[in-house]
């Protein structure tokens, strides 16, 4: 029987007891995998390194009640959780698309939400000015020159800047500098970066009552709201996320919502109306002048919690619209 392959590079192969050395993970995924079996789903969980021609060497089913260990197994459709917009990612999706697996999200959406730099050039009136920078390749200097002209000459005047990998995610490689410190540039990994203006969040969102920085996160699946959270960065920090993490606070209820920020994800989403299904991210900010920024977008949304009870409610929310998408990835 053909099966919907999950394929996440952090899986391990059956000679181990579990998919992941991680517990969360192993129960994160072992709920996504049983709700599909309720449903009557053939999902497998395997490596993209364990892809080849249409097959999965090896991999996870859902079976009485937990992981079982099975061999060599075609495919229909993909859920991509591996870095698919790498060269490598890129040539196997195009491999399984040859071959009529159908790939969920499809790969046009994945390379515009997770390439900040198209993030800009698709939504300039809700990103900000993101400006290419090829670190080992470009003189710093001159980007830093360059970028801080356009900005401005946009109406970007903010004291900070940020520099982040062009497909990067969980605040990798991060960096924050000003134009009186340049050198912050140079001591980055070698790469392909966005250069864009720090939005200064600090303001909070008064529309509900928040104080301080934060980014807030909203998860769409077809153009429908799933969930939406705000994380705030501890103490020193100026960013937060699952690597590091602050406070975290769900937002439940579209209209819990406020309305601008409701305004920029649907007019995001608009974009890409064609594509189902589709289950991604975006990451807002307030501006001080009430305005919401899109500094960030997500194609793979995180799924494991962090072990408490709101977060654990949250993730399973988002599993179980992944679960509805897979019904129409497989026109069930």
């Amino acid at each position: 029987m053909s099966h919907l392959a999950i394929l996440d590079d952090d899986v391990l192969a059956p000679n181990e007891a579990l998919p992941f050395r991680d517990e969360k993970w192993n129960a994160a995924y072992g709920y996504l995998l049983k709700r599909a079996a309720e449903q009557g789903m053939p999902v497998i969980l395997s490596n993209d390194f364990a892809y080849e021609a249409g097959y999965v060497g090896w991999g996870w089913i859902w079976h009485d009640g937990g992981f079982t260990a099975v061999g060599e197994t075609p495919i229909v459709a993909v859920y991509d959780k591996f870095p698919s917009t790498d060269p490598a990612g890129r040539e196997k999706i195009h491999d399984m698309q040859q071959r009529g697996i159908a790939i969920f999200n499809h790969p046009e959406l994945t390379l515009v939400v997770d390439d900040k730099h198209l993030n800009y050039h698709n939504f300039k009136e809700w990103v900000p000015y993101s400006h290419y920078y090829h670190h080992g390749v470009d003189d710093p200097h001159r980007a830093l020159i360059e970028f801080s002209e356009t900005a401005r000459a946009l109406g970007f005047s903010p004291e900070m800047f940020v520099a982040k990998p062009q497909w990067g995610y969980g605040a990798m490689n991060v960096a924050f500098f000003t134009l009186g410190d340049p050198e912050v540039l140079t001591s980055l990994p070698p790469g392909e970066y966005v250069l864009q203006p720090f939005i200064d969040s600090s303001g909070g969102i008064p529309e509900i009552g928040l104080s301080g920085m934060h980014d807030l996160r909203v998860i769409l699946a077809d153009g429908a709201f799933v969930t939406s959270y705000i994380r705030q960065p501890p103490p020193g920090r100026l960013v937060s996320n699952a690597f590091l993490p602050g406070s975290l606070v769900y937002l439940t209820e579209e209209d819990d919502l406020p309305a601008p920020a409701r305004e920029a994800v649907h007019a995001i989403d608009a974009r890409f109306s064609n594509y189902r299904p589709r289950l991604y991210s975006i990451d807002l900010v307030r501006a001080p002048d009430g305005r919401f920024f899109c500094f960030e977008m997500n194609s793979r949304p995180g799924t494991v919690s962090d072990g408490s009870p709101h977060d654990e409610r949250g993730t399973r929310v988002v599993m179980d619209r992944i679960v509805d998408c897979f019904a129409t990835l497989l026109d069930r």
